[in-house]
């Protein structure tokens, strides 16, 4: 079962990362949520173009603003749960069952405890101990907002889930010059990377700009580090999970994990895959937009039984243009694509196993496009 996206969250402070991530290299996707309570200007015309395959529909599942959603196996209820952080004045997080037509199965009233965080790079994990929790760059906390460990790394630091052994959850984030892995408490057990190294023929030395999950085309999870050389030089550096070096990649640019079409890729830009070695399996460019589409959003694969994958990509406008417009794209496992639409600003992206689907959340509510294949 693959399921990988990036998601978005609401910020208390919002202008400073609109300000942030108008001018920042980071991809829309990193920087949370763009909006105030009033959009910056009346929406846009959305494009009429649209591209849609026979086999695919769309239906409106909530009609709030969604800022995070994540599709997640629920070992304790042994199903597949949606995770939705949901609401305009104040926030509720809210789990839907997959199984029953995404019937409510609980809701909670969400306040963040550090009000004075940006609260970005969020997306929902599950804890075998102690169940589903939310992770950004504050840290961990639960459906409610309490902390159960803060991160105190200063700037807008990543924290994501890595889950090095089936099940158990840990915690990967940035710490000063290297990167850190700790557990699910928030207990650093490893600090790791290879950083203030020299990438180019001066004296320029390297540092860490970000860390992610990377799947292995063997399913093993690897830690990636993206290294960088301000303006000039970087590089991918890959570790397992005894953090021992495996393999790096130069100049590849900002790039996340995909497991599309398999496992051990890499998407990058507008919209392209590689494998770990640059070899191009894809590059796509979208074409007949109202917009330009500046950064990644969100994205996600889905695998079906006979092991073929779908890959879906959301694109935004810039922030800075305070275009609200937004692209879901769907490939089939060949790289076809199947859905092109646009959409009133797009925040979070997930794929959702049991129904074959893949759901996204933005300013218009909560959507589902089914595949609508039978297994």
């Amino acid at each position: 079962m693959s399921k990988i996206g990036t998601h978005l969250g609401l910020a208390k402070n919002s202008l400073l990362k609109f300000m942030f991530c108008s001018m920042a290299w980071l991809p829309l996707a990193s920087c949370g949520n763009q909006t105030t309570d009033e959009p910056v200007t009346p929406p846009k015309p959305l494009s009429s173009f649209i591209i849609q395959d026979t086999h695919l529909s769309e239906k409106r599942i909530m009609n709030e603003p969604i800022w995070t959603v994540n599709s997640l196996q629920n070992n304790s209820l042994a199903k597949e749960v949606v995770y939705v952080m949901s609401g305009k004045n104040s926030l509720h997080v809210t789990s839907l069952d997959s199984t029953k037509n995404y019937e409510v199965i609980t809701t909670n009233e969400f306040d963040y405890q550090d009000k004075g965080r940006v609260h970005m790079f969020e997306q929902f994990a599950y804890d075998n101990e102690r169940g589903p929790v939310l992770i950004n760059t504050d840290g961990m906390s639960d459906l409610t907002g309490k902390l159960i460990w803060r991160n105190n790394e200063s700037g807008f630091s990543r924290v994501v889930p890595i889950f090095f052994q089936s099940g158990k959850l840990g915690l990967l984030s940035r710490g000063g010059r290297l990167a850190e892995y700790r557990d699910n408490n928030g207990f650093l057990l490893k600090s790791f990377g290879q950083v203030g190294l020299k990438l180019g023929d001066d004296d320029s030395l390297s540092y860490l700009g970000d860390v992610q999950s990377f799947t292995t085309k063997e399913h093993k999870t690897w830690a990636m580090l993206s290294v960088n050389r301000t303006y000039k030089e970087s590089e991918l550096q890959f570790y397992d999970s005894q953090f021992n070096l495996q393999h790096t990649l130069r100049d590849a640019g900002e790039a996340v994990s995909i497991e599309w079409p398999t496992p051990g890729h890499l998407l990058l830009g507008q919209v392209k895959v590689i494998d770990i070695n640059g070899v191009e399996k894809l590059n796509h460019q979208i074409q007949n937009l109202s917009f330009y589409p500046s950064h990644l959003v969100g994205y996600a694969a889905l695998e079906l039984k006979d092991g073929k994958r779908y890959l879906a990509v959301t694109y935004s406008a810039s922030a800075k243009s305070g275009d609200n417009r937004s692209v879901v794209i769907i490939f089939d496992p060949k790289g076809k694509v199947v859905w092109q639409k646009e959409y009133q600003r797009v925040f979070s992206l997930t794929a959702n196993q049991t129904n074959h689907s893949f759901l996204f959340g933005g300013s218009d509510g909560l959507f589902e496009i089914s595949l609508g294949l039978v297994e």
